[in-house]
């Protein structure tokens, strides 16, 4: 029988099975969500090099740009697929471009880039494993300082000069595991200036050449508990607040108990230091012509323009622009050949442009650009920065005139805009990221901070490059991802938020999985979007805006405002024929549980709680509903409710002493009880199980965690598996992260496995139970994150499949069951990141297709069951961002060509149960290929279970000793079962395909028959 389905033809298959429902938006480009504010682009050599979010395909990437069209584009997809490396603190030292990023695999950790995709690499994996604490990145003449954490020291000084041998703890400031908090200063040469705060010890100014012995703090300018060295001061919002000194050492400003003013240092420990002048609040630090220049008040100018050379007789006002105590607050000096640029309001024509050449008389306006106000408007708390930039020996910048926010150009004598009012979309008040090289410029501008533009200085020569994001999504992700909840079933269909390019905000839609049968529902009004998870509810569903509640039952008559009151959230737990969630008040700051049957009568308020829960992790459990939460922010409790108010239980002071547990993470119903996991400062990872009352909350088993900072601890995640145990992760000295499983009790809490052997722990993720086994993400060590599956035994864990061979990751993300069958995405190295299944062996783990072709991802997500389709959202670098669907019957079989619908699907798949065959490769099996004499031999024994012997090459002179084939073919002549097709010479003929009527006498023989006489009657061509 089985061989038989082996040799027939099969009937047509989908060899593509994936499909697009249907191109909804091909007119509005989605936008990112927001525009973060400060410096992202780096110029090195003649090249630009910047972050920027393509709100889709790449995610968060690094680009590159020489200032040209055909020369604008992503560097590298760091982080494959939609997944956002973000990399940040872009900063040039030595030649070479640093940033820190996060691949997916290694957590962020220190990259460089020689400005080519081969030359973008990481620097060095400071904590294996783990995303690293970084803080700044700064260059001091060719030494590259950050601050980060590597899991042993806290945070602590580091440098590196581009390798991952030199890239080394500078000092252990603060010993221990405890760290520092720093802030950099200023550098001269190869010297660091940073204040530090540690322990007991306030921030006082430090110095550092890159050594151990040259790391040292440089005088306690303030004693007792107070800071001298304001660590939570941003340049990016006043300028920098310290500058190497002319004659050596640095000028920087410090209180030491009498208010902040400017002190000098040599840099040397018992040096010089010493306080030099009285202004007030010095900042805006640069050096022109051998002095510093900066911005500081006093009670009679007011913030003014001062200059020093490093000495306090050589300190003074330079001049009193605007005269009286108000001041004109001069800010953004920058240095633009011969001349000192500025903006600065002298009273009489509001914030306008200055130049100065370092004297009195030759500090002046250069021009009145917006003569109705300022050209350079300031609004307090915001980053004002306006992007003043040495363009040759020019000034280029963004200011106001009449209309608009444009971009400019200034010898120092005359001014011309190079942008119009209608080009571009500039926003006010908020910086541009803009570089420079030599005669160019480069910026980001436009409403969301997308489009790339350059200048050469000239109106004709500045252009919109390209806008970042050029795809046009109807699905919007976070992160890569869709929000949870986006695609629900309803009815025999889907219900899904999109956008069709009418309007930018999404809108409830529902498909049948064909593109006629995929319409939007209603029109949501103009400030609502449809983005925030939906749940079925009765015969219809109820899904979240951002500003209400609805029930949809798929038609426009049929779907309502429940309730606008507050902002809605959570995941929507079901009890008692309703659904819950967190309405939050935005003028009170309160936070109030709801519930709803699916009508606006049904849509009542249940309790008030406190603030800062964590409704995402809303649970249903015996009769109830729990859920984290939080006094003050601070510390985690525990929510209850059976739905009324009286029945509604805050349950606090879990921890030691009656104090809250520190972090409350996964909230799971095991065997009709509540199980959370929790982390408590001191004590360690801690399981705890519930009933809903004060009395029944009590802890199962508390595991000592390593001795890490909290923001370093890995674990916390649990998963019930239906007839199997609790799986969870936690983390211990003696493994690290590692899969645990648990029978409700202390002695039966108990590691499962240590994958990665030692204390770095394997730092499982994404636990995703089917049929009483777990299957989850790991790192072994040797293999990187790949799918594991585990029964909760030791035997029974084990590696999926590596698919990305080696210590590489292929990063699988976005696990989902669909009847007993995984679905997740991941990438191979051949392709980009697409869509993957498998059962739980590595025969049965293949791609579903290759939707984006090549090494482009299509990035998958959000996969959802609905009718006989999967959906997803999916990317195929032509359309942006739309839904796809796969039939279900395509994802189901273990060979992409036999889906559970084809006639011999059950015989096949018997045939993989039992070891017979593993298809003819490629996630296929071939069912319309025929079989010849060699495959049959192998098909015969393995069905049979017969394992053979070694051949020795004489029995057949077309078997030679070596052949694959050869110890099945010589087993069946040994039997009597084959002869050959020659005797004289002996010939096998292992290539010949067979006929039905020799498989029929091979199967007979082969089972040691013997059977009757044939009638000559039971087929007409059979006689």
């Amino acid at each position: 029988m089985f061989v038989i389905v082996g040799l027939l033809a099969g009937l047509p298959v989908q060899a593509q099975p994936a499909f697009l429902v249907r191109d909804l938006n091909t007119a509005l480009p989605q936008r990112p969500s927001f525009v973060d504010i400060g410096r992202k682009i780096a110029a090195l050599g003649n090249v630009f090099l910047f972050a920027a979010d393509d709100a889709g395909a790449y995610g968060t990437e690094i680009w590159r740009s020489d200032g040209t069209l055909a020369g604008t584009s992503l560097l590298k997809d760091i982080c494959p697929g939609s997944c956002s490396s973000s990399p940040q603190s872009l900063t040039v030292s030595n030649g070479t471009l640093f940033f820190t990023a996060d691949d997916g695999t290694h957590g962020r950790e220190l990259w460089k880039s020689d400005g080519t995709p081969g030359g973008t690499v990481m620097v060095a994996d400071v904590l294996p494993g783990r995303s690293i604490w970084f803080g700044d990145l700064i260059d001091a003449g060719g030494v590259l300082f950050f601050t980060a954490d590597d899991g042993v020291h806290g945070i602590e000084l580091w440098a590196s000069d581009g390798t991952a041998a030199g890239t080394h703890l500078v000092k252990d400031i603060a010993p221990g595991t405890g760290g520092i908090s720093a802030r950099f200063l200023a550098t001269s040469g190869q010297r660091l200036l940073f204040g530090v705060f540690y322990g007991p010890n306030w921030s006082e100014p430090w110095v550092s050449d890159g050594t151990d012995a040259g790391t040292a703090q440089v005088a306690e300018i303030r004693a007792g508990a107070a800071d001298a060295i304001d660590l939570n001061y941003n340049p990016v919002l006043s300028g920098a607040d310290a500058a190497p000194a002319p004659q050596g050492g640095f000028l920087f400003a410090a209180d030491d108990g009498t208010g902040t003013a400017l002190w000098y240092t040599d840099g040397l420990a018992g040096g010089t230091t010493a306080r030099i002048a009285a202004a007030s609040s010095p900042h805006e630090m640069t050096v022109f012509q051998g002095a510093v220049y900066f911005a500081a008040s006093d009670p009679t100018a007011g913030v003014e323009l001062w200059k020093s050379d490093g000495t306090a007789p050589g300190t003074a006002r330079l001049k009193d622009i605007q005269p009286g105590s108000n001041g004109s607050d001069p800010r953004e000096l920058t240095v633009a050949g011969s001349r000192l640029f500025f903006h600065a309001a002298d009273g009489v024509h509001g914030a306008e442009l200055w130049k100065s050449d370092g004297t009195a008389a030759g500090t002046v306006q250069v021009a009145d650009l917006n003569p109705s106000g300022d050209a350079f408007p300031v609004t307090p708390g915001l980053p004002n920065r306006y992007q003043l930039s040495a363009l040759g020996s020019d000034l280029i910048f963004f200011a106001t005139n009449a209309s608009a926010l444009q971009l400019w150009r200034t010898d120092g004598v005359h001014t011309t805009q190079l942008t119009t009012a209608a080009a571009p979309d500039f926003i006010p008040v908020i910086a541009k990221d803009l570089q420079t090289v030599g005669g160019s410029a480069l910026f980001l501008a436009g409403g969301w901070g997308t489009e790339i533009w350059s200048s050469d200085g000239t109106a004709a020569g500045t252009q919109r490059l390209r806008d970042v994001d050029v795809s046009t999504s109807s699905l919007a992700l976070i992160n890569g991802k869709l929000f949870p909840g986006s695609l629900s079933p309803l009815g025999n269909g889907l219900f899904f938020p999109a956008t069709n390019g009418a309007s930018p905000n999404a809108q409830p839609w529902k498909t049948d999985g064909t593109a006629a049968g995929t319409s939007q529902i209603i029109t949501l009004p103009f400030d609502q979007t449809a983005s925030y998870g939906a749940r079925p509810l009765g015969s219809g569903l109820v899904f979240l805006t951002n500003l209400a509640i609805w029930s949809t039952d798929g038609t426009a008559g049929g779907t309502h405002s429940l309730s606008s009151s507050g902002f809605p959230f959570g995941s929507l737990p079901a009890l008692g024929g309703s659904l819950f969630y967190i309405a939050f008040d935005p003028v009170s700051q309160a936070e109030e549980l709801w519930k709803t049957n699916g009508t606006p009568g049904g849509t009542v308020p249940v309790s008030s709680l406190s603030s800062f829960n964590d409704s995402s992790k809303m649970v249903t459990s015996n009769g109830k509903v729990f859920m984290p939460g939080s006094e003050n922010g601070s510390g985690s409790s525990l929510w209850v409710t059976d739905g009324t108010a009286p029945g509604t239980l805050h349950i606090s002071g879990l921890g030691h002493g009656g104090t809250d547990l520190s972090q409350i993470y996964s909230l799971v119903d095991f065997g009709g009880t509540l199980f959370f996991t929790a982390f408590e400062l001191g004590y360690g990872w801690e399981l705890w199980k519930s009933d809903g009352t004060v009395a029944g909350t009590v802890p199962v088993k508390t595991v000592q965690a390593p001795s890490v900072p909290f923001f370093n601890l890995v674990g916390g995640e649990a998963a019930a598996s239906p007839g199997g145990p609790l799986f969870l992760v936690l983390s211990d000295a003696a493994a690290g992260a590692e899969l645990w499983k648990s029978d409700g009790t202390d002695a039966g809490t108990v590691r499962v496995a240590d994958i990665n052997p030692g204390p770095g722990g394997s730092l499982p993720h994404a636990l995703t139970p089917i049929g009483g086994k777990v299957y989850f993400v790991a790192d072994d060590g040797a293999h990187g994150d790949e799918v594991w599956v585990s029964d909760g035994t030791a035997a029974g864990t084990h590696m999926v499949a590596d698919l990305l061979p080696g210590p590489g990751s292929s990063r699988p993300d976005n696990l989902a069951v669909v009847d007993n069958t995984l679905l997740f995405s991941a990438y191979d190295g051949a392709h980009g990141v697409e869509a993957w299944r498998t059962d739980g062996t590595a025969l049965a783990t293949r791609m579903i297709q290759d939707i984006a072709p090549g090494p482009l991802s299509s990035s998958p997500t959000g996969f959802t069951a609905a009718g006989p389709n999967v959906y997803f959202a999916a990317d195929d670098n032509t359309t942006g961002f739309e839904l796809w669907a796969v039939p279900k019957d395509a994802v189901l079989g273990t060979f992409a060509d036999v889906p559970p619908t084809y006639w011999a699907w059950r015989f096949i798949e018997s045939l993989i149960r039992n070891g017979v065959t593993s298809g003819c490769g490629g996630g296929s099996f071939c069912p319309g290929a025929y079989v010849n004499r060699a495959q049959m031999a192998i098909f015969v024994l393995a069905a049979r279970g017969t394992a053979p012997p070694p051949a020795t090459g004489t029995r057949f002179n077309d078997v030679p000793p070596g052949y694959w084939a050869g110890p099945w073919i010589e087993e069946l002549a040994r039997e009597g079962v084959v002869s050959g097709c020659s005797a004289n010479p002996p010939f096998y003929c292992p290539d010949n395909l067979l006929t039905r009527a020799e498989m029929a006498v091979l199967l007979t023989v082969a089972r040691h028959e013997n059977p009757p006489p044939a009638t000559g009657t039971r087929f007409g061509d059979v006689p």
